[in-house]
């Protein structure tokens, strides 16, 4: 056992706590895999055997886009670690990033994919006697985010939350807004999720959240609740429901905007209160506004021609 003034060596760090990272945590969901990738099948790349279903072929290029996904990552701890100057132990530094996973992780099983904010992991960090001596914050998180990519498949992934428009600069601070956050996502190969990991009956939230951020891009990038749901209503979704595979599509938009994929602000109108909806930062990281377009471009393409700000 290195005495607790040795610095930090990353040699033996992944056998010596994330044994113990495994027991603690609670488990992601995990598919019905039988065994791991394989040669690939008749040219269709790699390969997963899953009880009762057959081989699922993995492309390739989503296997590559995994590994420098894990590279950059990788790279990202290996450079802020470098640049930390500080001289903690070892096991301090291993029991800062267990505790910062464990939390996460507990966190994500609570309330999945809601963001945490970056501030609320600074106080799990704040309370060790090396944070008190240095900042080491950025260090702790860097090394979560590769070990967890490495240990979980998952990644833990900081995006900015934006302030509401208009809002006074002191409240926002307040209420915590134009400030980092970290989500939590699976980095399992989209073709190997969508069939063995995501859960089948959240299809529809997911069919339907494309929809909604589809139509307020084609509104210009925002939408009043006024505006949204009678183009809903075409769809045969009511804001009071409940709809046979959604339940109550106005919870369903607040389950969104919690986990920060829409975005609601409630400005004051000639008639009272508006909400108004826009697309929010963790659907703009994750999903894309390309790959968004390309969806209702493809979906609509029967109709003629899509232009933005066309409804």
């Amino acid at each position: 056992m290195p005495p607790a003034t040795e610095p930090f060596d990353e040699a033996d760090e992944e056998e010596d706590y994330i044994a113990d990272e495994e027991e603690e945590a609670p488990q992601p969901k995990r598919g019905r895999a039988s065994r791991g990738p394989s040669e690939p099948l008749q040219g269709q790349g790699p390969h997963l055997e899953l009880e009762g279903t057959g081989p699922i072929a993995v492309p390739p290029r989503e296997l590559r886009d995994l590994e420098e996904l894990m590279q950059q990552y990788r790279q990202d701890a290996d450079v802020t670690r470098a640049r930390f100057k500080g001289n903690v132990s070892r096991q301090e530094l291993d029991g800062l990033v267990r505790h910062v996973m464990r939390h996460v992780l507990f966190l994500h099983s609570e309330k999945p994919g809601v963001p945490v904010s970056r501030a609320e992991v600074t106080k799990l960090v704040s309370g060790s006697a090396a944070q008190k001596k240095h900042n080491m914050t950025g260090l702790v998180i860097a090394l979560a985010q590769h070990k967890m990519l490495e240990v979980f498949g998952l990644e833990l992934k900081e995006i900015t939350k934006a302030p509401q428009r208009g809002a006074h600069k002191g409240a926002a601070a307040a209420a915590g807004e134009g400030t980092k956050h970290l989500v939590l996502r699976s980095a399992v190969p989209p073709t190997l999720l969508a069939q063995a990991v995501q859960d089948r009956g959240e299809d529809a939230v997911r069919g339907f959240a494309l929809v909604l951020l589809s139509l307020i891009d084609l509104a210009g990038g925002k939408v009043t609740a006024a505006e949204l749901w009678p183009m809903l209503e075409e769809l045969g979704v009511r804001e009071e429901g409940p709809h046979l595979l959604l339940g109550r599509p106005g919870e369903v938009l607040e389950q969104l905007s919690r986990r920060r994929y829409l975005n609601v602000e409630r400005q004051q109108g000639p008639d009272g209160e508006v909400r108004l909806y826009t697309i929010a930062e963790n659907a703009l990281d994750e999903l894309r506004k390309e790959n968004i377009v390309a969806f209702y471009e493809t979906e609509f393409a029967r109709e003629g021609p899509v232009a933005a700000g066309e409804t």
